[in-house]
């Protein structure tokens, strides 16, 4: 009968350590995949901003050529 339990015992305690692997692996993948979108994410803002001075630059324009004409 305790060879039943010691034996149970010990198939609870493999399942749950390769249940951590698992949930290990996953979470190193979905952090990596952060990591990536956050970079992209860098660049999107970068380039958000460059379009937006680059929009204030030509209402600037044609703000002056307004004045002109």
């Amino acid at each position: 009968m305790f060879k039943l339990i010691e034996a149970l015992g010990r198939l609870v305690i493999a399942l749950y350590i390769r249940e951590a692997k698992a949930l290990d692996k996953v979470s190193k993948v979905e952090a990596l995949t952060a990591a990536q979108l956050a970079a992209k994410a860098a660049v999107a803002r970068e380039a958000a901003l460059y379009a937006t001075a680059e929009a204030a630059k030509v209402a600037a324009k044609a703000q002056k050529l307004k004045e002109f004409f």
